[in-house]
């Protein structure tokens, strides 16, 4: 079963390949003002997906549905 932090890891993995086929595609001159409001919009969203992922990550944390491997020093 899929966790809310698994769906949002894996849409978050996506996002960024999406936001890297962007950055790596060949640019066209008649397309510039398309591929920035696209690339702009990919970004924003990659950065409010991993704000969701670390929020929850720190939920998870609070909660103690996440158990870390190594202990935590401060």
């Amino acid at each position: 079963m899929l966790t809310r932090s698994d769906l949002v890891r894996s849409d978050l993995e996506q996002a960024v390949e999406s936001l890297s086929e962007l950055l790596e595609a060949p640019l066209e001159e008649d397309k510039i003002a398309e591929i920035r409001a696209k690339t702009t919009d990919k970004t924003v969203y990659v950065a409010r997906r991993c704000q969701i992922l670390l929020e929850d990550t720190l939920r998870g944390y609070d909660e103690e549905r996440w158990v870390w491997q190594d202990p935590i020093v401060m």
